[in-house]
């Protein structure tokens, strides 16, 4: 017998709570317009996931719920 610690388990809810709150903290002062260009830059180079991310949606249906959203609060 060895006296080994198993490896660490992965945590996924606090790799999405830290991802979240490094994304929060890049986009606090942007305006929404400008989170939407920080968005459209970030579309995959890769030929099949960029055709998988404009299958996703209509970039002009998010920006337009962007708008709504600002708007209302």
């Amino acid at each position: 017998m060895t006296n080994e610690r198993p490896p660490e388990r992965f945590d996924a809810v606090r790799f999405m709570r830290e991802a979240r709150a490094r994304i929060d903290a890049e986009v606090a002062g942007l305006s929404v317009e400008e989170r939407l260009r920080r968005q459209e830059a970030r579309r995959p180079s890769d030929p099949f996931l960029a055709a998988l991310w404009d299958r996703c949606e209509d970039p002009e249906v998010w920006r337009e719920r962007a708008r709504r959203k600002a708007r209302e609060g």
